[in-house]
């Protein structure tokens, strides 16, 4: 940590007004959440007593919330919670009742699911208040792009020099200095707490622009016409030498490419991979299907290092979900209390290490927790799935939407393994569920409305004028 970490962080609650003062306020967000996320210091963090810790995320949202208040109090006074914004307000209260049912308090509780209001739920309410309309979904879809383009060459300096960036602009590194070697190379992490994160958010933008271009969305950027930017794009996210972030990915363009084809049966297939997180997660803590007959396939495609990388996080669920069902309701609370009490740390030689979300969250806050949790991310992706049929997803007035769903699938998806939260893809989630659980319906009711005055018989008499 030095001067240059520290001003940043103290001085951009600041920039954030500033930029509300100066730019649209739609692109002020963005702006500051999109700045935020790739280029503030990921592990500097601020414990203040009562409230959440104080870091690059916190500061954003708080700032934004800020602004809105002093220069856009009219959106916030208009807005109206809809059902669909349950989950994840029930998600942000999960503490309470674990707190309470460990006996850890209420203030424990209020303070634990205040942080999870600041780091969940408030940029979901950003991406309710700003994005919730065809134009704001597709503003929020081009920035996740454009944050990918913008770290191609930061991406490709460090991939090729090693990760330094973080270590000379904020005087410190961000990790484990192992866990940048991978594959006879080096594994980026430019500005974010981890190489894993840079792979997955270089695949999110990835995927979105792929299922973008060949729906015919994308433009010219600067000059730079589509096919140079996204072939530059794809080869940056291959040096992120990230195997299950990439895997992700080909698992999530192959399900939007059977859309493409005019005989497939669009609805059951996006279904199915919506229910693809939960249904794992019901398999593992179950144990339906043992740990060895999920490795095998992995062997044969992988090589040993990430088959022993899946065997880690293998080894670690079973513990962490035994542990989790001990009080399967509400879980065992915060500080440190989800972690199994195992001696010596090791299962099958192994060390128990939390690294999926949802076994820690599942340990921290029960089925409760996890069922609303899961339910937050998936939901956008039903709705959206429900009101727009999946054939109409490929057509370039509704591909921005897709785009997102593809973003929210990935996040969903990567955690069943790793914990990389990211507040953009939260921003996103809440923009595609305003906008697929309120703008389509609107939209369709007023297409209803239109088709039955246009169709109406021309020798239909007019009305008898009043007495």
């Amino acid at each position: 940590m030095n001067f240059v970490g520290t001003v940043v962080m103290i001085g951009w609650i600041p920039v954030v007004i500033l930029l509300f003062m100066s730019q649209p306020y739609r692109r002020a967000v963005l702006y500051a959440y999109l700045a935020a996320w790739l280029f503030l210091p990921p592990r500097m963090v601020y414990f203040l007593p009562g409230l959440p810790d104080y870091t690059k995320m916190s500061a954003t949202t708080m700032g934004v919330l800020l602004a809105t208040a002093i220069f856009d109090m009219d959106r916030l006074v208009r807005f109206r919670p809809r059902w669909f914004d349950l989950p994840m307000a029930l998600w942000c209260i999960a503490p309470m009742f674990s707190s309470i049912t460990n006996g850890l308090g209420a203030y424990d509780g209020a303070s634990e699911s205040f942080a999870l209001v600041i780091s969940w739920g408030a940029p979901y309410l950003v991406g309710r208040l700003y994005f919730n309309s065809f134009e704001g979904v597709r503003e929020v879809a081009m920035a996740i792009l454009i944050g990918g383009l913008i770290y191609v060459p930061l991406c490709l300096f460090e991939a090729k020099m090693s990760p330094q960036l973080h270590n000379w602009v904020y005087g410190y590194h961000q990790h484990n200095w192992l866990d940048t070697m991978r594959m006879g190379g080096w594994r980026p992490t430019v500005f974010m707490q981890h190489g894993l994160a840079v792979g997955l958010w270089m695949v999110m933008a990835t995927t979105l622009g792929i299922w973008l271009a060949t729906s015919r969305c994308l433009r010219s950027i600067a000059g730079v016409p589509p096919w140079l930017y996204m072939t530059l794009l794809v080869v940056t996210t291959l040096f992120c030498r990230s195997m299950i972030a990439l895997g992700l990915m080909l698992l999530v363009l192959g399900i939007l490419a059977m859309l493409r084809y005019p005989y497939t049966q669009w609805r059951p297939i996006v279904l199915i991979a919506i229910v693809i997180a939960p249904f794992y997660m019901f398999v593992r803590t179950t144990d339906i299907v043992p740990k060895e007959d999920i490795l095998a396939p992995i062997r044969m495609l992988a090589g040993p290092e990430r088959t022993y990388s899946i065997k880690t996080r293998l080894n670690s669920e079973g513990p962490m979900t035994q542990h989790a069902m001990a009080k399967p309701m509400f879980g065992h609370g915060g500080h440190g209390r989800f972690m199994p009490k195992i001696k010596g740390g090791l299962v099958n030689d192994m060390w128990v290490i939390p690294d999926a979300m949802w076994t820690i969250k599942f340990a921290k806050h029960g089925l409760y927790g996890l069922f609303t949790m899961t339910a937050a991310l998936l939901l956008p992706i039903f709705l959206l799935w429900r009101n727009l049929p999946p054939s109409l997803w490929t057509d370039p007035r509704y591909a921005y939407a897709a785009a997102l769903a593809a973003v929210l699938l990935l996040f969903t998806y990567d955690c069943l393994l790793n914990a990389m939260e990211n507040p953009v893809v939260l921003l996103a989630s809440g923009a595609l569920c305003g906008f697929a659980g309120q703008t389509l319906p609107a939209a369709k009711r007023k297409r209803t409305r239109r088709y039955r005055r246009v169709t109406r018989p021309a020798n239909l008499p007019e009305a008898a004028p009043d007495a």
